[in-house]
């Protein structure tokens, strides 16, 4: 598919950055180029995948295949998208990184703007709901490349005393960014680890095995 094809990345949100970086790395694609946000940017020079110019206007009839993130907060992706469909017939593509807020991802001048197809990330459940609303759009599960690629690394790591015996919790910063965007959210990260934290305890309690709440390394 990627094959003597030129590929635009636009992204500006921190969570599609990662899944597209590794998508980059693990299809080993090296014809594109990219249009990122400053965090994305920061992203793709962490995850050591090369930053290339941002592609000029006069040459969007020239591009094959467009992907792009859903930042919620930045309609720069849909402006492109729409400049996009109404100048050429280049596919465009949009990989989902979360459902949450999913209408404003999709939501530009007062209407809904979608891409030809919506690649999804096979830790991210579609609702019926959510479905029906993306019905105008092909619908592609694929591989997270993001949490593959962190399973590989934390596979690595065999310093820890009983290592096979841990447990991994993979979360966002949501506090921080709801801090950042000021939004009231409970349901943070330390949220849903002391919910898990209470299923082990009880779980552990039964087989009388003891755990340590106080050993977890940040990756």
């Amino acid at each position: 598919m990627w094959k003597n094809k030129l590929i635009n990345i636009n992204c500006q949100d921190p969570g599609a950055a990662e899944i597209i970086s590794h998508f980059i790395k693990a299809k080993k694609i090296s014809k594109y180029t990219t249009n990122l946000g400053e965090i994305s940017k920061k992203i793709f020079k962490k995850n050591s995948v090369k930053i290339k110019y941002k592609l000029p206007k006069k040459n969007l009839k020239k591009n094959s295949i467009f992907i792009t993130g859903t930042s919620w907060r930045n309609k720069i992706e849909l402006k492109l998208i729409n400049e996009i469909k109404k100048n050429t017939k280049n596919k465009i593509i949009t990989i989902l990184d979360d459902r949450v807020n999913l209408k404003k991802r999709f939501f530009y001048k007062k209407k809904y703007l979608f891409p030809h197809e919506i690649w999804v990330p096979d830790t991210i459940k579609l609702s019926r709901k959510d479905l029906i609303f993306l019905k105008s759009c092909k619908i592609k599960n694929i591989k997270n490349y993001y949490l593959f690629s962190k399973k590989k690394e934390i596979s690595k790591k065999k310093n820890f005393t009983n290592y096979k015996k841990n447990f991994i919790f993979l979360s966002q910063p949501i506090r921080k960014i709801s801090k950042r965007f000021n939004i009231n959210n409970k349901n943070d990260e330390y949220f849903y680890i002391n919910k898990l934290l209470a299923v082990l305890h009880k779980l552990f309690l039964k087989k009388k095995i003891k755990i340590n709440y106080n050993s977890f390394t940040s990756f």
